[in-house]
């Protein structure tokens, strides 16, 4: 018996490992990759060795081994090793011969075939890029045989500002080296100064192989597009190679590091030439540029926008193109719009359009003549100045058309302040509410404390100083009430004229400007709180003099008198300038809508602003834009009639929606402000007559639920609610590629979460949690 065992012993550790090598397609297209999977099993725990032997035509993506050892299992040791790999050309390749051995023991599976078709775009982009073509010519191979190469390639050495110039890293490595990674190597492409790059896809796999001295080298790039900015002699950084060689076979074991550096390149740059240059140009450089006037509508109409779009097309740096000279005729007003770029690389050579957008708005019927336009530019194919142009164009305009009136929302709101102002709540601040809440019962116990020990309080008086917060409020009411249309636009010198026409000296107005600016530089900039006595001085020198005749009409410090002179100068600054609501009557409503935002962003707890933006965005076709506006305008003036009137135009569309853009009747403001009498009439009710506690105690618990019911409502208000601006789709991960949850359908209210790089976590009407595209949900509260 001990003889017969140790006979199958030994039988047993002679006999080969058993190897199978599968491959999951023996037809691929160039650019598509297969999985190659080698698995070994043997009764011995002895180890393996595998050779895999070459892989012609493809490229190694990524490469997985894994290896188990039972040793009182009848399989004592298993190893798989899986390779991804991609195919770079066409043509019929092989895989193999494979071989397992493992101690005195071979085992060999023969080559696996595999075909690889072109599908007419090749995966390599030096096959279809003829500048990378020619640049790859010019790569060598590493003269020290079975090293790693990498050389710096530049298309031209002497170049003209604006002309394109093509980088190459090319590196070379050994084959067999190669097939000894893990991971890919990581190539660091040089840094261009002084030019504008374009970084190119990576070209996909190995762009050439060559055999130097019996061995083979695969070559791997990497492209840049750059075009020089400024003349002079610009250097490129070296490129880096860094990769990882194993020590040995096995999956876990260690790496050895290396990393290999290029040489720097040099270019000469030189400007365009100051010769024949003509008097418009500004800087464009191309090649074979054409400009093309887009009117849209072709006709207008008095009154309302016409989109004048001039496109700049042709060869170069896309990017820099610098806008055309236009002179817009008299009796129509222009507004610059968006400039949209559109570069591409065809051919190897990056072209394209850019197009400057304007919105054209004609003051009255008749024919708009609008002047040829010209843009000269350097044409580098010609080494010569070149002009395109466009002609003279006569645009007819005809009579706007009257819009239904049952169409439209109410009439335009005027801007007034709220008896109760809605920031009101957020002025004492935590800490505030506090001490209001627990003042009196401190007050109390104080009192009871020192009549119980015989002693009288001390009263102490004394006027209180204002603060700077005081100063900036009154200054900025006593500013805008003088001087609205020109505290919108924001501009000093508009603010100063109009000051001046109100009536005030100039001293005075300069007093005034000087005054704000201090203000602002204590709001924004850090660590200007010493400068607050000598602002607070100023303002009751100014004061002084507005209620001493500083004006030539004569400004009395007060309410009734802060109202006049707003009414008063309202109307001075109206005639002016036309007012965002003159605008908005006459037709123009991209101007209309320009100045309605400045205020709304400028004075952002004024209901008005906010209906009267959402009044122009209904009126352009953006109903949701306008509901998101009006219900922020009705959370400030919640018993507004019109602006409830204006949301039945924008009703929500499902009852979890209307649940979430519900609005009190009343302010958070309004509320902490009645809790506060009802707080503070309890307690000096109950301090003068303590005899009816029982009554002060009921007015100071119908104070505590007001109280409560502020503090819900503000966190209700606080919670971010969108609203979708158009039918999105609602997606798992916060890219275009995730994959899609639900429909969003246009209007619904959708709680934000948290935002990240231009998407919103947001939660649907259903309670699904997803990812939306920021620009596609407009905010009804942004806290």
């Amino acid at each position: 018996m001990v003889v017969t065992f140790l006979a199958l012993a030994m039988l047993q550790q002679a006999q080969p490992p058993e190897l199978t090598v599968t491959l999951d397609r023996d037809e691929v297209a160039v650019g598509e990759e297969v999985l190659l999977t080698i698995r070994t099993r043997s009764a011995s725990p002895l180890p393996i060795e595998l050779r895999l032997g070459t892989a012609d035509g493809f490229v190694v993506v990524s490469r997985t081994e894994g290896t188990s050892v039972n040793p009182n299992a009848a399989v004592s040791r298993t190893k798989t090793i899986e390779l991804r790999l991609r195919a770079i050309r066409s043509g019929q390749w092989k895989f193999g011969p494979f071989q397992a051995r493992q101690g005195d023991t071979i085992a060999e599976v023969g080559a696996l075939t595999v075909r690889v078709t072109d599908t007419g775009s090749a995966a390599v982009a030096a096959q279809v890029n003829p500048r990378i073509k020619r640049l790859l010519q010019q790569a060598r191979p590493p003269t020290a045989p079975g090293e790693v190469g990498l050389s710096l390639l530049v298309s031209v050495t002497n170049a003209t500002v604006g002309e394109q110039v093509d980088i190459l890293t090319a590196a070379w490595f050994p084959r067999d080296l190669r097939l000894r990674l893990r991971r890919a190597p990581t190539l660091v492409p040089p840094d261009v100064e002084g030019m504008w790059s374009y970084p190119q896809p990576a070209p996909v796999g190995i762009a050439a192989s060559r055999q130097v001295a019996g061995i083979w080298y695969d070559l791997f790039v990497a492209h840049q597009i750059a075009f020089p900015v400024r003349s002079g002699e610009l250097t490129i950084s070296p490129a880096q190679m860094q990769y990882s060689v194993p020590l040995a076979l096995q999956f876990f074991s260690q790496e050895e590091r290396f990393s290999v550096t290029s040489d720097s390149a040099h270019i000469s740059v030189r400007p365009v030439p100051e010769e024949g240059r003509p008097a418009g140009f500004s800087g464009a450089v191309g090649t074979d540029l054409t400009l093309e006037r887009i009117l849209t509508p072709a006709t207008a109409r008095a009154r309302e926008p016409v989109n004048v779009s001039f496109v700049v097309a042709g060869k170069g740096n896309v990017t820099l193109w610098p806008s055309p000279e236009v002179t817009w005729p008299d009796g129509a007003r222009a507004y610059p719009e968006l400039v949209e770029e559109r570069p591409e690389t065809r051919e190897g050579i990056v072209r394209g359009t850019k197009s400057f957008g304007y919105s054209l708005v004609p003051d009255a019927v008749g024919t708009l003549s609008l002047p040829a336009v010209e843009y000269p530019y350097y044409d580098l194919g010609t080494r010569s100045y070149r002009l395109a142009r466009v002609p003279a164009l006569s645009l007819p305009v005809a009579e706007a058309v009257a819009l239904a009136e049952g169409a439209l929302p109410p009439p335009l709101l005027e801007a007034r302040r709220a008896v109760v102002p809605p920031d009101l709540i957020d002025l004492p601040g935590t800490y505030g509410w506090l001490l209001i809440a627990l003042g009196p019962p401190a007050i109390w116990g104080a009192a009871r404390a020192l009549r119980q020990r015989g002693r009288k309080p001390q009263a102490t008086g004394g006027a209180r100083r204002m603060s700077a917060r005081t100063v900036e409020i009154e200054l900025d009411g006593l500013v805008t009430g003088l001087a609205p249309a020109a505290v919108v636009t924001g501009d000093e010198s508009d603010l100063a004229a109009a000051l001046r026409a109100a009536g005030l000296e100039l001293g005075t107005v300069q007093a005034l400007l000087h005054l704000r600016g201090m203000l602002r530089q204590r709001r924004y900039a850090p660590g200007q709180d010493g400068h607050d006595e000598e602002i607070v001085s100023r303002w009751e020198d100014l004061r002084a003099q507005l209620s001493g005749g500083g004006r030539r009409r004569r400004v009395s410090h007060g309410l009734l008198s802060a109202i006049l002179l707003a009414l008063f100068a309202g109307g001075a600054a109206a005639a002016q300038s036309p007012s965002a609501e003159s605008l908005y009557e006459s037709g123009s409503l991209a101007a209309a809508r320009s100045a309605f935002a400045a205020r709304a962003e400028a004075q952002p707890q004024v209901a008005a602003h906010w209906y009267n933006l959402g009044a122009v965005d209904y009126r352009l076709g953006a109903a949701v834009q306008a509901s998101a506006e009006w219900h922020r305008a009705l959370r400030l003036a919640p018993r507004n009639a019109s602006i409830r009137q204006a949301l039945q135009l924008t009703p929500p569309p499902d009852p979890v929606s209307a649940g979430r853009l519900w609005t009190a009747p009343f302010t958070t403001s309004e509320l902490a402000l009645a809790a506060l009498a009802l707080w503070v009439a309890a307690w000096v009710g109950y301090l003068v007559r303590p005899a009816v506690a029982a009554k002060w105690a009921w007015l100071g618990a119908a104070a505590l639920i007001l109280g409560a019911g502020t503090i819900w409502l503000e966190h209700r208000y606080r919670e971010p609610v969108d609203l979708v601006l158009e039918s999105v789709p609602l997606r798992v991960s916060p890219h275009g590629r995730g994959s899609a949850l639900a429909a969003l359908d246009e209007g619904q209210a959708l709680i934000r979460l948290r935002s990240q790089r231009g998407w919103n976590l947001v939660r649907d009407p259903s309670g699904r949690l997803g990812w939306v595209p920021a620009q596609s949900v407009a905010s009804v509260n942004p806290k």
